[in-house]
């Protein structure tokens, strides 16, 4: 492909761009949660638990980390909906299962030894619903579950499966309205190109993701929105990394292979574009995201294909998009409410679709 097009279509682009209810989206401002210190006495707590390996992914779970962070610095003086909060993160997931089953099984507030009045367990990846086998027995009936990048469907699953009707609740952020904003931006591109006698291929869109998509259901709706806008003409080509979850993939031991995987990829998206053209990539692989960014950093822009990767900061210098869903924002204000709201009282399912929590480095030249 000719690098001044390139050139000048990558300059274009910078240049142009340097919810309440069961499925409904929502645009509210966070409101601080009262959250106490050690010495302090605090009738709620939030624990939240991280897969082996997840965090340290400069994305997603970073992203809810922060957000955690954020919380635990908003002091109060013991009110009525203060909240202690907590995390959880193991070397892999038989000690992930442990601590899930103590922390259960001891609603003790520490330094204080009285037990928490209420208490939600968030978990980060939906798959660890699976862990509930052993530790929903241990919930006591004040006690709730929050799953995280879930749909109204997963939670319903989730609550009969393991008799906590009314106390699991979802949230989630939909990409829907950034992808379909790539989609035009993927059409812009093209005729672009055809303009300067250069051909990118629509008839493969390559799609990564961590785990196959048999074994986790993913709800960011971004397939969903590519079969949309180019079902009909483009073959959508899913490829994973691994199709076991928490099989080593999610650990700290196989953290470097995660990443060396996902660098091995983006090298056979090279070869798929020099071969035949095939130009946009969807990517979306966890902590094995940094895998394909040391490759980025190692070619010329100029040379390669175009890559969306999700739930990661912005990064244009190597050539790539990003939509970053703010899970941490999310989650604030999801815990805020919770706090307020007795047990059983919160919606089934809060799922956000608006920029407050979405957003992306391309949806301004459409705007």
């Amino acid at each position: 492909m000719n690098e001044n097009v390139r050139y000048k279509l990558l300059i274009a682009v910078v240049m142009l761009g340097l919810c309440w209810s069961v499925t409904s989206c929502r645009d509210e401002e966070d409101e601080p949660v009262p959250v106490v210190t050690p010495d302090e006495d605090a009738p709620l707590q939030m624990m939240v638990v991280f897969a082996p390996g997840q965090l340290g992914d400069n994305g997603y779970a970073d992203n809810v980390m922060a957000g955690i962070n954020r919380l635990s610095q908003t002091y109060a003086d013991g009110e009525p909906d203060s909240i202690n909060v907590g995390f959880i993160a193991t070397y892999d997931m038989d000690d992930l299962a442990t601590a899930m089953k103590d922390w259960a099984a001891t609603p003790t507030a520490p330094f204080h030894h009285n037990d928490f009045e209420r208490r939600i367990l968030v978990l980060t990846e939906p798959f660890l619903a699976d862990m509930l086998h052993d530790t929903a027995p241990l919930l006591r009936p004040e006690d709730e579950v929050l799953l995280l990048k879930a749909n109204e469907e997963d939670v319903e699953a989730v609550a009969e499966r393991y008799g906590l009707s009314g106390r699991v609740h979802g949230l989630n952020i939909s990409a829907a309205a950034s992808a379909r904003n790539y989609c035009s931006f993927m059409r812009l591109a093209v005729e672009n190109m055809k303009q300067y006698g250069e051909d990118i291929s629509l008839d493969s869109l390559c799609f990564f993701r961590l785990y196959d998509t048999q074994t986790v259901t993913y709800r960011d709706s971004i397939f969903e929105t590519l079969q949309e806008e180019f079902g009909s003409t483009s073959t959508i080509i899913t490829t994973s990394i691994s199709d076991k979850v928490g099989a080593g993939i999610y650990s700290v031991e196989y953290g470097t292979n995660v990443i060396e995987s996902a660098f091995n990829i983006a090298n056979e998206m090279q070869r798929r574009y020099n071969e035949s053209g095939t130009y946009f990539a969807f990517v979306d692989l966890g902590s094995g995201n940094a895998g394909w960014d040391y490759f980025l950093l190692g070619i010329s822009i100029l040379n390669s294909f175009s890559t969306l990767m999700l739930d990661v900061p912005e990064a244009i210098a190597l050539g790539r998009f990003s939509i970053q869903r703010q899970f941490g924002e999310a989650l604030l204000k999801w815990s805020s409410d919770w706090a307020r709201t007795p047990t059983g009282g919160m919606p089934r399912q809060v799922t956000y679709c608006n920029r407050q929590y979405c957003d992306d480095d391309f949806s301004i030249i459409f705007e």
